[in-house]
């Protein structure tokens, strides 16, 4: 029925929205750097319990990567929770298997609180991902004075050169 859609999905997302917001939600970082995710979530409510990043795809099919109790984190990932100055997520040396979907989690009884986050690798330090990389290249022809321009658009850069044909 509609009221069990509502209160089996769109509570819980509409509470995790009140409970727990992270400062982005999309991260994009390059291979061999790091990252910090900051979050804050409600003080009241949830300064005993377990925070965690996790990978996958879904609130329901996420692996846990770390937690704020030590007990998950590696060398690379760390979950810090410095209370009412907020809760941070570290992850450093990026690869690019890192990319992909992520959560930021706080343990609640019956459903974890829950925020996506997506991170994209890129290949180095101010470079694009490949995946928004977009150019677009026109060629005029300007048959009055013999001139063929070439113009390139890319990655917000404009360059045009122009050849005289005669």
């Amino acid at each position: 029925s509609t009221s069990s859609i509502f209160v089996n999905i769109f509570f819980p997302l509409l509470l995790s929205s009140l409970q727990l917001e992270c400062d982005k939600r999309e991260i994009t970082a390059h291979v061999g750097g790091e990252f910090i995710l900051k979050c804050k979530y409600s003080i009241n409510n949830f300064l005993y319990s377990k925070k965690y990043w996790c990978r996958g795809p879904s609130r329901g099919n996420c692996e846990i990567v770390a937690d704020s109790e030590n007990s998950r984190n590696t060398h690379r990932s760390q979950v810090i929770d410095l209370n009412r100055r907020g809760l941070f997520v570290k992850v450093t040396n990026l690869r690019f298997d890192d990319a992909g979907a992520y959560w930021v989690g706080i343990d609640k009884i019956y459903a974890d609180i829950m925020i996506q986050v997506k991170v994209i690798i890129t290949e180095g330090k101010n470079k694009r991902p490949y995946h928004r990389s977009l150019c677009l290249v026109l060629m005029f022809w300007c048959n009055v004075l013999a001139l063929m321009w070439f113009c390139s658009l890319c990655d917000h850069f404009l360059v045009c050169v122009f050849f005289n044909l005669e």
